[in-house]
């Protein structure tokens, strides 16, 4: 019986793995099985450096049971991936990307079903340099990040579901150094020391976005303060 089982299990598996290997990947648009509900990302941004590194946690809606589901990620080294159901349970997965545009494919180690979850990502990616995603610039010695999202390179800064037709809150935390001004969609939420030299900016949830609204600028930046009044006596 327990070797009837086993066999069954292996029989499943590689159903599973031909069925896959056999689907294209989704170059159009992703469809509706899986769609976001809620983004929150946590960056490290050291313009200085080569590249930077963040967790991305996104809840989700299954529309039904799936072991196979699609995203987008351009270039985006993942290390470690996972979706959890509200029954608790931590399903691994392996993220590959799966095609050049920066559709990615997640095949979790067992079916998750119906309901929502939460996928979380952990990752490393190279600055950009052609005004794609999230690039580097580097003006009289000084490093800046900026990022550049439309039409679809949101995907370039974290993984997700990179389309207009889903629009979704955002909470978004950034790392960087502490001399460093750090610019986004929302007003700052807190701002704390985060180890020698360096600190973390959260923002305030966004209202539903879609991904190519999202904007950051990190680096020594020249800010000038203004007071909503004066804007209002100006007119």
């Amino acid at each position: 019986m327990q070797f009837a089982r086993r066999s069954l299990a292996f029989l499943v598996l590689w159903v599973v793995a031909v069925g896959v290997a056999a689907q294209p990947a989704p170059i159009g648009p992703l469809g509706r099985g899986v769609e976001p509900r809620h983004y929150r990302l946590d960056l490290r941004i050291l313009p200085d450096e080569s590249g930077f590194s963040g967790v991305a946690e996104i809840d989700v809606d299954l529309a039904a049971t799936t072991g196979v589901m699609y995203l987008h990620g351009n270039g985006l080294q993942v290390t470690q991936v996972s979706l959890t159901m509200p029954d608790g349970v931590e399903r691994a997965a392996v993220y590959e990307q799966v095609d050049p545009t920066g559709v990615a494919r997640l095949t979790l180690a067992q079916p998750a079903p119906a309901g929502r979850g939460t996928l979380r990502f952990v990752y490393t990616a190279a600055f950009g340099r052609g005004g794609e995603g999230l690039y580097k610039s580097v003006v009289a010695g000084d490093a800046y990040a900026f990022t550049q999202f439309q039409p679809i390179d949101a995907r370039r800064m974290f993984p997700g579901f990179d389309e207009p037709g889903f629009k979704t809150p955002f909470d978004i935390a950034v790392t960087t150094r502490a001399a460093n001004a750090v610019i986004g969609n929302t007003p700052v939420r807190a701002e704390a020391a985060a180890g020698e030299a360096l600190k973390r900016v959260e923002f305030l949830t966004t209202l539903p976005l879609p991904t190519y609204l999202i904007a950051l600028a990190v680096g020594p930046l020249d800010i000038v303060e203004v007071d909503r009044q004066d804007l209002v006596n100006d007119r």
